[in-house]
């Protein structure tokens, strides 16, 4: 059986898995054939048993449910993380609007707070801002009881204790690798691997050709740099 990946997918993974010999959830992107012709539920429904039985659907990996409370956890640690960051941006985007510079963190630090608001004349501004500092507060007691709820989830796979030997890979980052992974077993190499997880080396060239008497040359040296 097959099915596309989307909002329901991992739901009914779950659900149809034990009721099937084998059940693909397939990319939408990479499905071409869905996009030609005629578009209804029968339709695509007869296209995609037909890109099944050929062989031609990509798999979207779905599995290791002894991990599913650590990936939520880290999914809504990441979430919040990025809300948080959204709310630092509209707070120091809102100074900047009227007039007040604000580089630096201690625009957002409580010890300053009541400083920075006063530079703000307007009422109506003033107590946007203020609002924007208790949604802040209350984005960071969140992020920071997610935490302690993450790493406590993360001492129950022997995984984060091997990713953490790994030098400067700390526990929150080594919890967070195997939520991202899960198992290096679905990755057909290490290379593969090391892309999907962020720890392939990435090489930046520049300047490898420059002109000499009006002639493009390939330099001797060049400037060169690796993440």
């Amino acid at each position: 059986m097959t099915l596309e990946e989307g909002t329901w997918a991992a739901w009914l993974y779950d659900v149809l898995k034990p009721h099937v010999a084998e059940l693909v959830v397939c990319n939408p992107r990479r499905n071409a054939l869905m996009k030609e012709g005629s578009k209804s539920d029968k339709v695509d429904a007869r296209k995609l048993a037909e890109l099944l039985r050929s062989g031609m659907l990509r798999a979207v990996y779905h599995g290791e449910h002894g991990l599913g409370t650590l990936r939520e956890l880290a999914r809504g640690y990441l979430t919040i993380g990025k809300d948080q960051r959204r709310v630092m941006n509209r707070l120091k985007a809102l100074y900047r609007s009227w007039g007040i510079p604000c580089s630096g963190k201690q625009v957002y630090t409580p010890r300053h707070r009541q400083q920075w608001l006063n530079k703000i004349t307007q009422p109506g501004v003033r107590r946007r801002a203020e609002l924007m500092y208790q949604q802040m507060d209350g984005l960071s007691a969140v992020r920071h009881t997610l935490r302690g709820e993450l790493l406590a989830e993360s001492r129950k796979h022997q995984a984060v204790k091997i990713l953490r030997e790994v030098p400067l890979i700390g526990p929150l980052r080594a919890t967070l690798l195997l939520a991202l992974m899960q198992t290096p077993h679905r990755f057909r190499s290490k290379r593969q691997l090391w892309t999907y997880s962020g720890l392939a080396v990435e090489t930046h060239d520049s300047a490898q050709h420059r002109y000499v008497d009006g002639q493009l040359q390939r330099s001797k040296s060049h400037n060169r740099s690796a993440v």
